[in-house]
């Protein structure tokens, strides 16, 4: 027993040193998580979904999570407790890269409700809300950030994931490394048409541009994204680099050269390694609003008990 264990510390240790371009297409395996027990939350229209948390020295590995939405590293508290649903109302201190481009404020804008879920990401395991608990959002946003050296969705989590799409739920997953953190292509494909994954695109431009593609929901749309919003100290530099991926399939944004984010039009669903929170405020109220009408089909003024009651 004592072996078998030394020998699995020792396979999440050597994930240390993984790069990139070697992590590509490798669906690595982790220990299997316990059950998640946290609370079930209260229901809303869309459950915003932090999976890019990672316990390990920010000086080091700047680019799984923690400098992005934790930037405080706070392991407890109401506002950080892991694997736990919080209404929209808890936010954390630090002031975490969510709310620098207000996407609850921008779903709050449509009349919607939402809450948020920061899950525990490391390299060996990750827990999320059960299907049945999913179930009850009309919409996921997921957001694992440029973290690649772990599997930013297990294979367990994407099985939960493939319940809750498969019965009519909606998912928005922004992660700028899915493919090269070892999410498969094929199953990227299925739910998101994203097509064939290309390297990364390096941009050291600021704003980066980027508008709507023809022919996509989107078309019409423009905005820019700082690179200044990312994490400081990337490689070296004053400024994190941003790292889109190039995708060949249905695409929604993207420049006069790459696809970054696409869309299928069978499931609803939405893949992108665009980071909208990168923008403008306005403009991040812009396309959600676009996003979620695409998505769901709702008015942009829509009442909801929960807006009923916020304006008392």
């Amino acid at each position: 027993m004592r072996i078998a264990l030394a020998v699995t510390v020792l396979i999440c240790l050597s994930s240390f040193g993984f790069k990139r371009q070697e992590s590509q297409g490798i669906d690595q395996v982790p220990l299997l998580p316990d059950a998640w027990k946290g609370s079930p939350g209260k229901g809303a229209d869309v459950l915003f979904m932090f999976l890019g948390y990672d316990d390990y020295s920010p000086d080091t590995i700047y680019a799984c999570g923690d400098s992005y939405w934790n930037p405080s590293f706070e392991q407890s508290g109401s506002g950080w407790a892991l694997n736990s649903i919080a209404g929209s109302w808890a936010e954390p201190s630090g002031s975490p890269y969510h709310w620098h481009g207000g996407l609850g404020t921008a779903i709050s804008s449509l009349g919607m409700s939402w809450e948020w879920f920061p899950g525990y990401t490391g390299r060996c395991g990750q827990v999320i809300p059960d299907a049945g608990t999913l179930s009850s959002y009309d919409c996921l946003f997921i957001l694992t950030f440029d973290a690649y050296r772990s599997v930013v969705l297990t294979s367990a989590t994407r099985s939960t994931l493939d319940t809750y799409m498969g019965n009519g739920g909606h998912v928005v997953l922004v992660s700028q490394d899915a493919l090269f953190s070892g999410v498969p292509e094929s199953w990227l494909n299925s739910w998101f048409d994203s097509g064939s994954i290309q390297q990364d695109v390096s941009s050291g431009t600021n704003p980066f541009p980027v508008i709507g593609l023809p022919s996509s929901f989107l078309i019409g749309w423009s905005g820019t994204a700082q690179i200044s919003n990312f994490s400081t100290g990337a490689g070296g530099n004053s400024e994190g680099i941003w790292w889109p991926d190039n995708l060949t399939g249905n695409g929604c944004i993207g420049d006069d050269s790459w696809i970054y984010s696409s869309a299928s039009e069978l499931n609803r669903n939405i893949f992108s390694t665009f980071d909208f929170e990168a923008c403008s405020p306005a403009e991040v109220e812009s396309i959600s609003q676009q996003i979620v009408y695409w998505m769901l089909g709702t008015p942009l003024t829509r009442s909801t008990w929960a807006s009923i009651k916020t304006a008392y």
